[in-house]
């Protein structure tokens, strides 16, 4: 029953983005891997990043002279991660 709850809100994968982002800085590719082992497709990953920077919860760094995109938590991200774990409990008890 959770789980169905959290697919609904989570239909392109940024909650599942935010939990791989919580591990630590991660570039694109790790991303990529990660959560297609959890179900989230190539395009809804892409959409699901440029969500999660528009509203502030992670932000991709800038590497001059590199092809490598670097995604981490913002301040606000991990406060929302943090939010997620307490909806997480909640919903076990």
């Amino acid at each position: 029953m959770a789980s169905e709850l959290i697919s609904k809100i989570d239909e392109r994968g940024s909650l599942r983005i935010l939990l791989v982002l919580e591990e630590g800085q991660k570039n694109l590719t790790e991303i990529l891997t990660i959560v297609t082992k959890l179900g989230v497709g190539q395009r809804s990953m892409y959409l699901a990043l440029e969500d999660l920077k528009r509203v502030g919860f992670i932000s991709e760094s800038d590497v001059k002279y590199s092809r490598v995109r670097l995604f981490k938590l913002t301040k606000k991200g991990k406060k929302a991660v943090e939010h997620l774990r307490e909806v997480a409990l909640l919903i076990d008890e």
